[in-house]
């Protein structure tokens, strides 16, 4: 593994960093935050500068194949992460067109394009990799892909309580 140049200041955060891809050293400002420290993470920012990372993300998004492989492996790193069962393949995921349940369309964007306008959120219209029965993990048969929104939307609610909050709602909807 390639150490990457890193600078810190006199409170031991890091200051500087060099891109993994173009290997320019930049103010850490020109990363994105990643969040979780791990091996491969070890300063709580992206290996890849903002720049790269937007290639990477068309590249991603131009590409249906590496789509696909692209949300299966962040998956697979999330069970492993939080010990979810996992034994999706390529081929268990089927990406459509718009999302079953709210028939918007599904896109894969480019991080710091215009559908990313807070970069910590996720776009709604972003396919989503939902369990049907959580409890299971994320293996054949209990998965769907549907839009970001939709899966937001439902998060760990029961079907019993969505019906609920609709039929509660319904009086108040205009259209």
């Amino acid at each position: 593994m390639i150490k990457l140049y890193r600078e810190y200041n006199d409170e031991g955060k890091v200051i500087k960093k060099q891109c993994g891809k173009c290997r320019q050293i930049l103010d850490i400002d020109h990363f994105y935050v990643k969040g979780k420290v791990s091996k491969t993470n070890i300063d709580g920012y992206m290996n890849h500068c903002i720049e790269c990372n937007k290639v990477i993300w068309k590249h991603h998004a131009d590409d249906p194949e590496k789509r696909k492989r692209w949300l299966l492996a962040r998956i697979k790193s999330k069970c492993i992460q939080n010990n979810i069962p996992f034994n999706l393949t390529i081929d268990d995921l089927v990406i459509p067109e718009n999302c079953p349940i709210l028939g918007i369309p599904l896109k894969f964007g480019v991080k710091g394009s215009d559908r990313f306008k807070n970069k910590s959120k996720t776009p709604d219209d972003s396919p989503s990799v939902d369990r049907i029965i959580p409890e299971l993990g994320y293996v054949k048969g209990n998965i769907v892909v549907v839009s970001f929104r939709a899966n937001n939307l439902k998060s760990n609610a029961t079907p019993d309580e969505l019906q609920k909050i609709a039929e509660f709602y319904k009086p108040y909807c205009i259209n």
